[in-house]
Formats: C-alpha cells, sequence, structure tokens
C-alpha cells in the first residue's frame, strides 16, 4: 500500500473514532443503573449527648428532646455526642452504629417509632425519643378537580326542559312525570352534605400506610456493622478490677512498712 494511502486510512480511522466517541458516551450513560432519588429532609434532629462515668465503665445517651414529628419519607439527622460508638435503635431494633461525632440521616414511612443510642460501654444509660410521623403534603389539592364539574349542570338542565317541551302533544304524561322528576332527589356527591372533597381524601392518606409496609424507617449513610465487643468490655472490667485491687494491697503495704518503722524508732 503506497504511503499516501496509509496516511489517508489512518485519518480516516482517527476521524471516526472521535464521531464514533459521542455515541459511545451516551450509550454508556443510558447503560449506567439510575439512582433512586434522596428522601427530602425534614430540617429536624436530635442530638444524643453524654459523659464518660467511673473508670469508663459507666456511660449515658440523652437526647435534646424527648419527642419529634415529622412527615412521612423526610429525613431525621441523628447526631452522636456520647463519647462512645453507639448502636442505632429502632423500636429496640439495631441498624448498626454510629460512631461518636458522627451524623447518620434516618428516613422515616410511618409512625411512631421508638428511636434510641445505646453507647458501647459496659452500664449505659440511655432514653429514647418518640418519633412520630404525618403524611406528606400534597403539591396540588385533590379536591379541585371534582369542583371543576359544576359548571357542565346547566347543559344537562337545558336538555331535561327540552325533553319536556317535546311531549306537548300529550298533556297527561308531561304533568306526570314533571313532579316525579322533582321529588326525586339525586345522588350526593362528595362536599355537598358540607364536608370538602379534600378533606375526605385527606383522611384516607392519613389511614392508608406510606412507603414499605415492612420497614417504617431504616437509616441512610454514616452507619458501620456492630462490632461484637461484649467480651472485650467483660475483659477490661476484669483488668480494672484487678487494678484497682493491687494498687489498694500496694498502697496498705505502704502504709504498714511505714508504721512499722515508726514503731521501732
Amino acid at each position: 500500500m503506497p504511503p499516501l494511502a496509509r496516511h489517508r486510512a489512518a485519518a480516516t480511522a482517527v476521524a471516526a473514532l472521535f464521531a464514533a466517541m459521542p455515541l459511545l458516551v451516551t450509550a454508556a450513560a443510558q447503560a449506567a443503573p439510575a439512582r433512586d432519588p434522596l428522601p427530602a429532609e425534614s430540617g429536624k434532629e436530635v442530638v444524643f449527648s453524654g459523659d464518660r462515668g467511673l473508670l469508663g465503665v459507666s456511660c449515658a445517651a440523652n437526647p435534646s428532646t424527648s419527642s419529634v414529628t415529622i412527615p412521612a419519607e423526610t429525613t431525621l439527622r441523628v447526631v452522636n455526642r456520647t463519647g462512645y460508638r453507639a448502636k442505632l435503635l429502632l423500636n429496640g431494633a439495631s441498624q448498626g452504629e454510629i460512631a461518636d461525632g458522627a451524623v447518620a440521616p434516618v428516613v422515616f414511612y410511618r409512625g411512631p417509632v421508638t428511636l434510641g443510642l445505646k453507647p458501647s460501654c459496659m452500664i449505659s444509660d440511655e432514653s429514647a425519643v418518640r418519633v412520630e410521623v404525618v403524611p406528606a403534603p400534597r403539591a396540588t389539592t385533590p379536591g379541585a378537580e371534582p369542583r371543576t364539574s359544576a359548571p357542565q349542570r346547566p347543559a344537562g338542565g337545558e336538555g331535561r326542559d327540552q325533553r319536556e317541551e317535546e311531549p306537548e302533544t300529550e298533556p297527561t304524561a308531561a304533568p306526570a312525570s314533571s313532579p316525579a322528576a322533582a321529588e326525586t332527589p339525586e345522588p350526593a356527591t362528595v362536599g355537598e352534605d358540607g364536608g370538602d372533597p379534600g378533606e375526605a381524601l385527606a383522611t384516607v392518606d392519613e389511614t392508608s400506610g406510606t412507603g414499605d409496609e415492612g420497614v417504617a424507617a431504616e437509616a441512610l449513610a454514616s452507619v458501620q456493622p456492630v462490632r461484637k465487643t461484649g467480651p472485650t468490655g467483660l475483659l477490661a472490667l476484669i483488668a480494672t478490677v484487678c487494678v484497682v485491687g493491687v494498687s489498694a494491697g500496694a498502697i496498705r503495704a505502704i502504709i504498714a512498712q511505714r508504721a512499722t518503722r515508726t514503731s521501732v524508732a
């Protein structure tokens, strides 16, 4: 193949590659799985605080509030400031651990839900928070659609008048049908008894469940698997007791030795 033909073939291949690059990028973007949209934030948070007890054996997790109310399918920020790693408890079930100083958003679908943190120490004093979940606000009012059909009633009234005007040749049949039509009540529609259609639909939404029927709440991030620290904590407690006992024995021996020297002198 002549050198000029080779250069032309190479240039054609490079141009074809650049032309096909946008198509490849678009195909890869379409093939990638779409991410689920993150739940909206409620703008509220619960801070669990505490301090280290005697010799680091006891600890506490005191929430900043005893109850909180958030809309359904929104997140609540849970802040761990207990000084320890703490287990996240939802209705008494462990959902993982939150590191000290970390924040974990928890999404709630329905309630009420009991929220708590259990620090990783031997003797923990924790308090729970009651989370009330209310239906999420609707962007559009459901009662606006049935009201749009009200202006169409005059058209039906004109048709009824036309049907009553047609049988003029039979005067005896017209008066019999007219009182019956006047006395027969029309079926009541939603909102005619004094209630608002939007209120009726809102009541149905409140009684029906939201989100997954099997999960009332779940953590989204900053939650790690639970560590098995039971035997380690027990060994630490035994070692602490041994150190305290040995220290007390050594102090008593030193005091007794000094008392003996004083009596001999």
